[in-house]
C-alpha cells in the first residue's frame, strides 16, 4: 500500500505541480492533511480532482479548497512534518 504522501508526490511529479502536503496529527482513526499547490490553474484543478478521489485504499470524506495568491515559493513536491 502506498502512503498518501507518496501517492500525491507521484501525481505532482507527473503533472509538474509544485506543492507541499502535511498530515495533521489527530488521535482519531480519521486522518487529515493540508496540501498547498501553486502553478497553472488547470493543473491545480486537476490535482484537486485527484485529491477528492484519493488513492485506491483511501476514503476521502471532505476536500475544502481555498484559492489565494501565492505567498510561498517552492521548487517541487514536499512532504512537511
Amino acid at each position: 500500500m502506498v502512503s498518501y504522501g507518496n501517492w500525491l508526490q507521484v501525481f505532482c511529479i507527473k503533472t509538474r505541480t509544485k506543492s507541499w502536503s502535511k498530515r495533521i496529527r489527530q488521535k482519531s482513526i480519521h486522518r487529515r492533511s493540508t496540501t498547498v499547490a501553486v502553478g497553472d490553474k488547470s493543473l491545480v484543478e486537476e490535482l484537486i480532482n485527484q485529491i477528492r478521489m484519493g488513492p485506491s485504499h483511501a476514503h476521502v470524506k471532505n476536500c475544502r479548497v481555498e484559492w489565494s495568491e501565492s505567498i510561498e515559493e517552492f521548487n517541487a513536491f514536499e512532504v512537511r512534518s
